[in-house]
């Protein structure tokens, strides 16, 4: 077998707040790597999945679904065996589907020779893979992980990656409970009052107006969540006491990723974060893995070849 290619793809945070399947931003750690080989059996295949792989399949997997759409597109029947190193576990609320289908089309785009020059273009295979198993799956957390930064995502139309403010941190934390992504979708409300729409209109337009001012206080009007959060919170412990700590910490806000369970809050300076991250330790059970909470900087680079 080759030496292969290998691709880094970071883990993200989807929703951002008021952002429900529109908003995604890349975080510079965790994430996945996956190598591409040339294989020894036809199509494409995951021989190996290292690091945190419970609950992960090696037939069932977003980066095979992504490998094989971009192969299909190409026109070409290569066999290709992709390796994955999971850096963060499977149902997390960080995007983990989503970064292990962009880790495996840049690493197979470029063991192919590159015939996709930009990696914008890679967009659609990977958001493929995304949707391996449910094709109503959002973009938010495949637009992140690719292209880096915060971004605006949309189903079908190209993403917009919006500014990223100088300062802000993100302090991260994973309770040790298992959410399922399709059950959770499910039991939002397909009808939402008038009063709670325009909320949510004016919290993410605040929200992206702060990006482009760097206005922290126009950020901290747009983290707030009028819909989604109300109904998710329910599904994780404590949530209302992680959140109160967070903000009384001085956070800028503080929200679920995705369908959680993974909490998220953002700072605008690295000590802020520091402190929320120590008041969540004092939250959490004394036999909780230390890293289920962490700190991370804004990965404005998204992914790319090793």
């Amino acid at each position: 077998m080759s030496s292969g290619f290998k691709a880094y793809a970071p883990a993200s945070i989807s929703n951002l707040g008021s952002g429900f399947d529109l908003l995604g931003l890349a975080l510079e750690q965790p994430g996945d790597h996956v190598i591409a080989h040339h294989g020894e059996q036809p199509g494409v295949i995951v021989d190996q999945i290292r690091g945190f792989k419970e609950g992960i399949s090696n037939e069932k997997n977003s980066a095979i679904t992504a490998v094989e759409t971009l192969l299909a597109h190409l026109g070409r029947n290569d066999s290709i065996t992709l390796t994955i190193e999971k850096g963060y576990p499977h149902s997390s609320g960080l995007g983990s589907s989503a970064a292990s289908a962009v880790a495996a089309v840049i690493s197979a785009n470029a063991l192919l020779g590159k015939p996709i020059k930009n990696k914008r273009a890679l967009f659609p295979f990977a958001l493929a893979g995304e949707r391996h198993l449910d094709k109503g799956l959002p973009a938010d957390n495949v637009a992140a992980s690719l292209l880096g930064g915060i971004v605006l995502s949309h189903p079908v139309e190209s993403p917009v990656i919006l500014p990223v403010p100088e300062g802000l941190v993100v302090t991260i934390v994973r309770p040790d409970i298992d959410i399922k992504t399709s059950a959770n979708r499910a039991s939002l409300p397909l009808q939402v009052p008038l009063s709670s729409a325009i909320a949510q209109t004016y919290s993410i337009s605040s929200f992206i107006l702060g990006l482009y001012r760097s206005d922290f206080d126009l950020i901290r009007r747009g983290l707030k969540d009028y819909i989604i959060e109300p109904v998710r919170s329910e599904t994780i412990p404590n949530f209302a006491q992680i959140q109160a700590s967070a903000m009384d910490e001085g956070a800028l806000g503080c929200s679920i990723s995705g369908s959680g369970p993974a909490i998220f809050a953002i700072s605008n300076n690295s000590i802020t974060a520091e402190n929320i991250q120590s008041a969540w330790r004092g939250l959490l059970p004394d036999d909780t893995d230390p890293r289920s909470s962490f700190i991370s900087k804004i990965n404005t680079t998204g992914a790319y070849l090793c």
